[in-house]
C-alpha cells in the first residue's frame, strides 16, 4: 500500500463506523429536539403566576428620577515618554542613505542565545528519520510530544 494511501486512508475510508443508518433516526432526532426546545420555551410561559407583577399604575404616577450629575471637568492628558525606537509620526524632510547592513558583522559561532548544534542536529535527525520506518518515526514523535506535554503542564 503506498504511503499516501496509508496517511489519508482513515479520512477517506474510516475504519470505525458509527450509527445503524436506519431510516427513522434523523426524523426521530428532529422530533425529539423540537419537543425539548418547545418544552424550554412553553413551560416558563405557563408559569405566569410565579412571576412578580410590576406596579403598572405607579409607572405613570411616580416622579421621574433625578437627572444625572454633570460630567467631571476635563483633566490634561498625562505626559507620555517617547520611545526612541518607535516609528516616526511625521514624514522625513530628506532621504538619507541606508545604514550598512552587511552580514560580515554577524556573530561568529551562530546566533546569540541559539541552541548549540541545532542545525547539525536538525540535518542529522532528518537524515536518520528518512531511513527508519515512518510508522516508528510517527510513534516516536507522538511519545515525545506526550512526555513534553506532561512535563510542562504537570511538572
Amino acid at each position: 500500500m503506498p504511503r499516501a494511501e496509508r496517511m489519508f486512508g482513515d479520512v477517506v475510508d474510516p475504519s470505525i463506523k458509527l450509527g445503524t443508518k436506519k431510516w427513522y433516526t434523523i426524523p426521530l432526532s428532529i422530533l425529539v429536539h423540537t419537543v425539548v426546545v418547545l418544552g424550554f420555551i412553553i413551560i416558563p410561559l405557563m408559569a405566569a403566576d410565579v412571576l412578580p407583577v410590576p406596579p403598572s399604575m405607579m409607572a405613570f404616577v411616580a416622579a421621574p428620577p433625578p437627572p444625572p450629575p454633570p460630567p467631571p471637568a476635563e483633566t490634561p492628558p498625562p505626559q507620555v515618554d517617547v520611545n526612541p525606537a518607535a516609528a516616526p509620526v511625521q514624514a522625513p524632510q530628506e532621504i538619507r542613505p541606508e545604514i550598512d547592513t552587511s552580514f560580515e558583522r554577524a556573530a561568529v559561532g551562530g546566533v546569540p542565545g541559539g541552541i548549540v548544534g541545532g542545525v547539525v542536529g536538525g540535518f542529522a535527525g532528518a537524515s536518520i528519520a528518512r531511513v527508519i520506518d515512518p510508522d516508528r518515526v510517527r510513534a516516536f514523535v507522538v511519545i515525545v510530544a506526550w512526555v513534553l506535554t506532561a512535563y510542562f503542564f504537570v511538572g
